[in-house]
């Protein structure tokens, strides 16, 4: 998959559950995309968080992952501003959902704790 640099992007992964993935892809000036989501986290017990925030890059982005996930929908936000080089995105969208995660997707659904509902508190944030 080819991204502008200095973009944002909304991404749409097929996963296992009835509904899609959503995550932020957000390239910088050279085109290297970094991958920004809610996701599941790695546990060593049942009674940990069973989602986290991620960050990582991606290189190179492909219609289908290294897990072997579809993406099904790219959507490029025209109306987006990249900031000054440097910018934190790392430290502005790990706010989000700060310490608040529970250790089934059902109790953070019931919460409204979701990877699309965490895309729309980054999008509000910028």
């Amino acid at each position: 998959i080819s991204l502008q640099p200095n973009s944002l992007y909304i991404f749409l992964i097929q996963i296992l559950s009835v509904d899609p993935h959503w995550s932020l892809f957000i390239t910088d000036a050279a085109g290297v995309a970094t991958r920004y989501h809610w996701s599941v986290a790695p546990r060593r017990s049942l009674n940990e968080p069973i989602e986290c925030y991620d960050a990582r890059v991606i290189n190179p982005v492909r219609e289908v992952t290294n897990g072997g996930k579809m993406t099904l929908g790219v959507v490029r936000i025209m109306s987006y501003s990249p900031p000054q080089p440097g910018f934190d995105f790392n430290g502005l969208f790990s706010q989000i959902y700060r310490g608040i995660s529970y250790n089934t997707v059902q109790m953070n659904r019931l919460n409204h704790i979701s990877c699309w509902e965490w895309v729309l508190e980054a999008l509000n944030l910028l």
